[in-house]
């Protein structure tokens, strides 16, 4: 039972990961520079479904670690996997699972009070929050242009 269960698998999923590409392969590429973003998150953050918490990407930018060929590699394959999720070159199976969250509860300060938060996967969503904020003043003027207005309240109260 041990041999059998030690056997490697052969697990066909739907979909291929792309070759290996380069920004430049096709025009209007997004691309990210995931050294700079990670080097501004926050410590002692939500850890997401898969364990993984902001100080581990953090790590890969310290001084002493970036003269290191290991993780100058490690950011490099961020860049890339970032460039292929920003560009939708995943396969869909991928977006389903990376985009899956933990559901908490926070207290609030009243007995019995709580709202519920969602935290996904922190490499994904410093991804995508920077994709956001690079594009947000784009987004603004395409809505503007078009008449469309939208009123937003910080702290996510009720208008």
């Amino acid at each position: 039972m041990k041999a059998k269960l030690c056997q490697p698998r052969q697990v066909e999923l739907p979909g291929k990961l792309p070759a290996c590409q380069d920004a430049n392969d096709e025009p209007n590429m997004v691309t990210v520079e995931t050294r700079a973003i990670f080097e501004k998150l926050a410590k002692r953050k939500g850890t997401g479904p898969n364990g993984c918490r902001n100080e581990f990407l953090t790590s890969l930018t310290l001084p002493c670690v970036s003269d290191d060929p290991i993780a100058r590699k490690a950011i490099g394959y961020w860049d890339y996997f970032a460039m292929l999720f920003a560009n939708d070159k995943l396969p869909y199976w991928f977006y389903s699972l990376e985009l899956t969250g933990r559901l908490i509860p926070i207290e609030k300060d009243t007995p019995n009070d709580w709202r519920p938060l969602m935290l996904g996967n922190v490499g994904t969503h410093a991804i995508i929050s920077q994709l956001v904020r690079d594009r947000v003043e784009d987004a603004g003027a395409l809505l503007t242009e078009n008449g469309q207005v939208c009123y937003a309240v910080p702290s996510g109260g009720q208008v």
